[in-house]
């Protein structure tokens, strides 16, 4: 059984970042990384204005513990071609060649590749 998480959201038009406290075990690397951004004691405690998403993005990637994730809003589709979205990426024509585990762990369900364009 999967444990649902108490989670708090903050969206710019680019980004939404979810914050999971039950999870969050305080190495403080957010605050660290980002002081202008994190702010312990301050309503609201992250203040997403004070940089720029492309860098708030690859400070989440950090986090030890997951409490940080994001989600692209659609107005950062032009952000970064690594960051796959269907708006910048093209399903392919053919599905590759799976191998015999990969034919195995397929379920029955068709993947969907994305590929860079």
């Amino acid at each position: 059984m999967n444990k649902k998480y108490l989670s708090k959201e903050y969206k710019t038009d680019e980004l939404t970042i979810i914050w999971k406290p039950d999870i969050c075990i305080h190495a403080a690397l957010c605050v660290k990384q980002l002081p202008e951004v994190y702010r312990p004691g301050e309503q609201p405690w992250i203040a997403m204005e004070n940089t720029k998403t492309e860098l708030l993005i690859e400070q989440i990637k950090t986090c030890p513990s997951a409490a940080l994730s994001f989600r692209l809003n659609k107005k950062a589709a032009y952000l970064n071609p690594k960051h796959k979205t269907m708006e910048n990426s093209k399903v392919a024509a053919k599905t590759p060649s799976l191998n015999n585990s990969q034919k195995a762990n397929k379920r029955g369900r068709s993947p969907c590749y994305l590929i860079d364009i």
